[in-house]
């Protein structure tokens, strides 16, 4: 049917961010557990989605996102930050 062909563009897609997200994160060198998935992801949405620029306002967003966000520290979310810019998944200019 229609509809199922054009989900095929979108099932590639989330296979290959799947496929991405195993070599980046639970690949044997780079285990990282889920606060370390948690870190990142909120981190890579706070710059690419709410379009934090500095290093203040990634860690003033993280921390407004909610309670639990807190228990990463400035230095966590810096780290953070320089794994995602290392890796290509934001500008080296957010950090």
């Amino acid at each position: 049917s229609r509809s199922w062909d054009s989900a095929v563009p979108l099932r590639r897609a989330v296979t290959a961010l799947k496929q991405r997200l195993r070599k980046e994160f639970l690949c044997p060198k780079n285990r990282v557990r889920y606060i370390g998935l948690e870190l990142l992801s909120t981190i890579h949405w706070v710059i690419c989605k709410e379009h934090a620029t500095t290093p203040e306002e990634v860690v003033r967003r993280t921390y407004d996102w909610n309670d639990r966000k807190r228990q990463f520290t400035e230095r966590q979310i810096a780290l953070a930050v320089d794994r995602l810019a290392r890796m290509g998944w934001i500008g080296s200019s957010s950090n």
